[in-house]
């Protein structure tokens, strides 16, 4: 027998074995990249869907502060607009009572002046009826002072 050829049998078989495991193995990690992938692709997936649902709550969030930060917007504007009414019309109101408290103040003054001047005019009728007064006074006296002398005539005559 032909030992050459079976060695060379079993060398071809050796290296077809290799490659045969080669192969084999080659397919076990294609088959494990394929497994790898197939959970990355699911890893994503459920990372894509926790983004999605995180930016879904967030722009529910968002639009939730958006429309409340609008509503105390507008309540504030409301507000401000009904104190500034409130303020503007305190504002005629004070302006009013001053106004009035001027002219209060005018008719006190007024009423002061016509008073001293009334008080003056008082003083110079008293004045005036204590001087018409002191002359009646002395009138009398003159002429009660002249009767005396008549009566003090009449009585030396008629002793």
């Amino acid at each position: 027998m032909d030992w050459t050829g079976v060695a060379d049998l079993l060398r071809r078989g050796a290296k077809e074995y290799r490659l045969y495991q080669d192969a084999i193995e080659a397919a076990d990690r294609m088959v494990a990249v394929e497994r790898e992938a197939a959970a990355m692709v699911t890893s994503l997936k459920e990372v894509t869907a926790q983004r999605d649902a995180v930016v879904e709550e967030a722009n529910k969030r968002a639009a939730e502060w958006n429309r409340k930060e609008a509503e105390l917007r507008a309540s504030f504007e409301d507000q401000r607009r009904t104190l500034d009414a409130e303020l503007a019309a305190l504002r005629i109101e004070v302006q009013t009572e001053r106004n009035e408290l001027l002219r209060a103040q005018g008719a006190h003054n007024a009423a002061v002046v016509a008073f001293a001047e009334t008080q003056k005019g008082q003083a110079r009728a008293m004045a005036q009826a204590e001087a018409d007064h002191a002359a009646q006074i002395a009138k009398a006296k003159n002429t009660l002072e002249g009767l005396r002398k008549s009566v003090a005539d009449a009585l030396k005559v008629a002793e």
